[in-house]
């Protein structure tokens, strides 16, 4: 199976794009394993569930007492942090043991948990590896303007520059560095990148986000372009 996409660092005058191909496979030596990494990820988003219930029927009952509303499912991901209850904390490179291709997830605090994507809200999470920063995953949450080539190639516009993110962020060029020059070295290194694309769902008058693992991706191309 192979999957390509273009990311991209869009910047106010200028973006950076990039191509990407995937991999199949979970990476686990049995099928014995999977089906009890499946079964461990899902007991993660169940107390995950279970937790953010809770602190919502909370939530309801200070509003009557005017409080504020808090961040309830990065709180829900955090009290599971202190409990010891995140899983592949550890994982880097390559498919998440216990997820597959086509899982969907509801919030982006639950990709955390079970170590899909290792941050709340950057769109790019990258590690270290011989003092260059390498990306490990990345989120198309729908605030770029990313662009669908075909079923497996699309481009990635990077992260910065984008008030659409923030009410405080500023309409400015984008710089490769952070979580964008660890795309680019991504390509340079050949390391596959997870893709988890954010996607609207409209159920009558209400709509939602579901974040949808799309699989691995390698980097083939980046370039700098007028935005």
């Amino acid at each position: 199976m192979k999957k390509q996409m273009d990311l991209g660092v869009p910047q106010q005058d200028l973006r950076n794009s990039a191509v990407m191909c995937g991999v199949s496979g979970h990476g686990l030596s049995t099928e014995y394993e999977h089906i009890h990494k499946v079964k461990e990820v899902r007991e993660t988003l169940k107390l995950f569930d279970d937790v953010f219930t809770k602190l919502l029927r909370e939530d309801k009952a200070k509003k009557h007492e005017g409080r504020s509303k808090r961040n309830s499912h990065i709180e829900a991901a955090m009290t599971l942090k202190n409990q010891k209850k995140w899983v592949n904390c550890e994982w880097t490179f390559g498919h998440v043991p216990g997820v597959e291709i086509g899982d969907q997830f509801r919030f982006r605090a639950e990709l955390v948990t079970i170590g899909l994507h290792h941050q709340f809200m950057n769109g790019i999470n990258y590690v270290n590896i011989g003092r260059k920063y390498v990306a490990t995953s990345i989120v198309d949450s729908g605030r770029y303007d990313n662009e669908a080539i075909s079923s497996e190639t699309f481009i990635y516009v990077g992260q910065g520059g984008n008030p659409k993110v923030s009410a405080n962020a500023r309409v400015e060029d984008q710089k490769l560095k952070g979580g964008n020059l660890a795309l680019k070295n991504s390509m340079d290194m050949g390391c596959p990148v997870r893709v988890i694309c954010g996607r609207k769902r409209v159920n009558g008058e209400k709509s939602d986000i579901r974040y949808i693992y799309n699989g691995l991706y390698t980097v083939t191309k980046c370039w700098l372009e007028i935005a």
